[in-house]
């Protein structure tokens, strides 16, 4: 999978559509900070540069059927989920459609997004939203939201993070 490393972006999510009409491959986006990523209805999702984990996987549909969706919407979720726990020893949980929570608040956002060309689905792009090393959110989301810095105590490197879910999508889709 190639990686995109950008210093700052709207949104990952829309830098993987500018771009998937120019290549064949999958492309995993990073961005050290996001300045207006998006979730699920277009509500704004909050991430506070290098204390984020703000990415999105651009996964072609090399085969041509339209599992991929379904695939991505069923698994990534999960991989996540279990990556957390594996990592960090927390209890994250899937919450369906698209969120991963640890003691009933949200740590991490996932927004899939799908893409057709008449009838037939070109690429999926995921975008994860993951809050790592918070300290602090804003009041309007603080009851609800939390970082694995918050439950563990202590800060985590976001590039292990990264390369173990890049590794485990990585498997599924190339």
């Amino acid at each position: 999978m190639k990686r995109i490393v950008l210093e700052s972006i709207n949104s990952t999510n829309d830098h993987a559509e500018k771009i998937a009409d120019k290549t064949h491959e999958n492309i995993l986006i990073i961005a050290k900070s996001q300045t207006n990523g998006r979730g699920q209805f277009d509500r704004k999702w909050f991430s506070e540069p290098n204390k984020s984990i703000t990415l999105s996987f651009l996964l072609k549909n090399k085969s041509g059927d339209k599992k991929l969706r379904k695939d991505a919407l069923e698994h990534i979720p999960v991989i996540i989920s279990k990556k957390l726990n594996e990592l960090y020893g927390v209890n994250s949980k899937v919450v369906l459609p698209n969120d991963i929570k640890i003691n009933n608040k949200k740590v991490c956002g996932i927004l899939i997004e799908a893409h057709f060309k008449a009838d037939t689905l070109e690429y999926v792009v995921v975008g994860v939203g993951i809050n790592l090393n918070n300290d602090d959110f804003p009041d309007d989301i603080k009851s609800i939201a939390t970082s694995i810095k918050l439950e563990i105590k202590k800060d985590s490197d976001a590039d292990i993070l990264t390369d173990k879910l890049e590794g485990a999508i990585e498997g599924l889709y190339d």
